[in-house]
């Protein structure tokens, strides 16, 4: 008697994460992706898992984890996982930082794609919406030079948000010298 056993296909999840949905442009954004092959189906090989860096985000050199490697033109990180067998996971990390100019409310989607030699095809992909902050300048001045023991010194203090935000709960605080 001869028994055949056939080991369905590999059974891939890829799941990316970000960790912030909603920032301002100069952001560092840390992306995680998890990948795994279900209980019970036959090893996925020659696997590969792509992550192409979208316009709007420069790669933190250097912050590439899981054995990926940066690869250039188009800018984009490159995982060769090679043989992922059945009940098996891992997760891999990098951080990119939302570009200067980069406009208020545009939406950064950011791709991550799964191959491999079984033809299995899958993507995960996540947004982050580009927001607005508020920013102050403030200019502080005095209405004497030069003042003695007895003088009287109005400071004036002049402020104003030249952000892309209202701001709420501001506190402007100024201490005085004891002199």
């Amino acid at each position: 008697t001869v028994t055949t056993t056939s080991l369905l296909s590999p059974s891939i999840t890829l799941t990316k994460y970000v960790d912030i949905s909603s920032a301002p442009v100069g952001t560092e954004l840390t992306y995680t992706i998890t990948y795994s092959n279900a209980p019970g189906v036959s090893a996925s090989t020659t696997s590969v898992l792509t992550d192409t860096i979208p316009a709007n985000l420069t790669y933190v050199n250097g912050s590439v984890t899981g054995g990926g490697a940066y690869v250039g033109s188009p800018a984009r990180l490159v995982w060769n996982l090679g043989t992922i067998n059945a009940n098996t996971n891992g997760t891999v990390t990098f951080k990119a930082t939302i570009n200067n100019g980069t406009a208020i409310n545009t939406v950064i989607t950011n791709k991550a794609v799964f191959t491999n030699a079984e033809d299995s095809y899958k993507t995960s992909s996540v947004n982050t919406t580009v927001s607005a902050i508020p920013n102050f300048t403030l200019i502080k001045s005095v209405n004497k030079v030069s003042a003695g023991p007895a003088d009287t010194l109005l400071y004036t203090i002049s402020y104003k948000n030249v952000g892309s935000a209202v701001a709420t709960s501001v506190v402007l605080k100024d201490t005085v010298p004891a002199n």
